[in-house]
């Protein structure tokens, strides 16, 4: 009994589920007595397990092109580590694409954690980052695509100290 049977009618918006069975006869013998029904069938996810963590990824603009990217742009999520255990890392990365250059960090969090805090310690330190990297930046030749990544190297090799905090 890993499965279900559940019996819908309708399309698009008038679509809507009628009838959920564990047994395949009888979702059978419900669309018999009732007209344009039909079956679709559903494994069950009893057994599988899954383990939440919170993280935070946050994407920093260098040369903001539009308003809304003068702010770093935060984005909290809940994942689980069974389909996103990549992303179970803290990460730091620096994209120079000639003109929408960014630093993207990636932090995990605690079970508990204080967003504005959050928000307030990581815009504070970027902030203060975006001088020297910009300066670093004027230093170096990005002209080519294998310099911009040596550049992105160099970056990341500066800054890697600077956020101070491995795990929130």
């Amino acid at each position: 009994m890993d499965k279900v049977y559940i019996v819908t009618s309708g399309a698009y918006s008038d679509y809507h589920i009628d009838a959920v069975f564990i047994n395949e006869e009888k979702a059978k013998a419900y669309c018999e007595c009732h007209t344009d029904r039909r079956i679709e069938e559903y494994g069950l996810s009893d057994n599988d397990i899954y383990t939440p963590f919170n993280i935070v990824e946050i994407t920093y603009h260098l040369n903001p092109i539009y308003v809304a990217d003068l702010e770093p742009k935060f984005e909290f999520e809940k994942l689980n580590l069974e389909e996103y255990g990549n992303c179970d890392k803290n990460s730091d990365e620096v994209q120079l694409t000639g003109g929408d250059d960014r630093i993207i960090l990636q932090r995990r969090l605690p079970d508990i954690y204080d967003e504005k805090e959050i928000r307030r310690k990581y815009t504070k330190a970027l902030y203060d980052l975006k001088a020297e990297i910009k300066y670093m930046l004027s230093q170096q030749d990005t002209s080519t695509y294998e310099k911009r990544k040596e550049a992105e190297n160099n970056i990341l090799e500066a800054i890697k100290d600077k956020f101070g905090i491995e795990k929130e």
